[in-house]
C-alpha cells in the first residue's frame, strides 16, 4: 500500500522515497527456540542490557549466566534488534554477533543492503517515536503491534547517502555526548546553586567576610566585657 500524504510526517529530499518499514525489512518474520534447546555459551539478550534512550549496549550475557527458563527469539549478526516494549524508552540495537533475545524484543533484517544502523536511527528519531507512541497498545506496558510496526512510513535514501548519514552522526555523537555530560553537570550546578550560595553567604557572615571592618565601632571583647558584667 503507497504511502499516502496524510501518512507523511516532514519532508524529504527528491531522491528519497516514502516506503513501508515492512516493504523494505522482515519485521516481524522471527524464528523462536525453546530455553532447553539454548546452549550455554549463546548470548541471551534482555531489554534491562540495552541502555533507555541511549541504546547503548550495557552488557552481554551469556546463557550459562543468565540461564534463561522462557522461550526466545533467534537473531544473527547485523540484525535489527527493536524493543517494541514501552518503545518511548528507545531500546534499539544492531546485534554484533549471534543470540536469543527476549520475546519483547523483535529482530528483523533489512532487504538489498540497506544499512541496519540507519533503520535504528529511524525508529529513534523524534517525528517517528511520536508516530510510534501514537500507535501502541497497552495502557501500563504499552507495545508497538506487528502491523503498526510493518505500516510505519519509512523515509529510505540511497545506499551511499544511508551510509554518509550513518558515517556522520558517528562522528558527531561524541561530541553531543561531550556536550550532554557538560548540560548535566551545569543543570546540577543550576539546581544547587542557591542553596550552596546561601550556605556560603551565611559561612561568609559568620567569618566576618561578609560586611567591612570598622574600627571606631570597638571590639568584641570590650561588648564581651560589657555581657559579663
Amino acid at each position: 500500500k503507497k504511502v499516502s500524504e496524510e501518512e507523511i510526517p516532514f519532508e524529504i529530499p527528491k531522491s528519497w522515497k516514502w516506503v513501508r518499514l515492512g516493504e523494505v525489512t522482515n519485521y516481524g518474520e522471527v524464528q523462536t527456540i525453546k530455553p532447553q534447546n539454548i546452549s550455554s555459551d549463546v548470548w541471551v539478550l534482555e531489554l534491562v542490557d540495552i541502555e533507555k534512550e541511549s541504546s547503548v549496549l550495557l552488557e552481554k550475557v551469556l546463557n550459562k549466566t543468565r540461564k534463561s527458563k522462557s522461550t526466545k527469539k533467534i537473531f544473527h549478526e547485523g540484525d535489527v534488534l527493536y524493543g517494541k516494549l514501552r518503545p518511548y524508552l528507545k531500546k534499539v540495537i544492531v546485534a554484533t554477533g549471534k543470540g536469543v533475545c527476549s520475546t519483547e524484543i523483535v529482530p528483523f533484517k533489512a532487504y538489498k543492503g540497506i544499512i541496519p544502523q540507519y533503520i535504528a536511527l529511524f525508529l529513534k528519531a523524534p517525528a517517528i517515536d511520536f508516530i510510534i507512541n501514537n500507535t501502541t497498545h497497552g495502557m501500563d506496558m504499552p507495545r508497538l503491534g506487528k502491523q503498526a510496526a510493518r505500516n510505519l512510513s519509512f523515509p529510505l535514501p540511497p545506499l551511499a547517502e544511508q551510509k554518509r548519514i550513518v558515517d556522520k552522526l558517528e562522528d558527531l555523537m561524541p561530541y553531543v555526548e561531550q556536550y550532554g555530560e557538560a548540560h548535566s553537570k551545569l543543570k546540577e550546578l543550576n539546581k544547587n546553586f542557591p542553596e550552596d550560595m546561601q550556605k556560603a553567604i551565611l559561612q561568609y557572615a559568620i567569618q566576618g567576610k561578609l560586611v567591612e571592618q570598622r574600627e571606631e565601632e570597638g571590639t568584641a571583647e570590650k561588648l564581651y566585657k560589657e555581657i559579663q558584667k
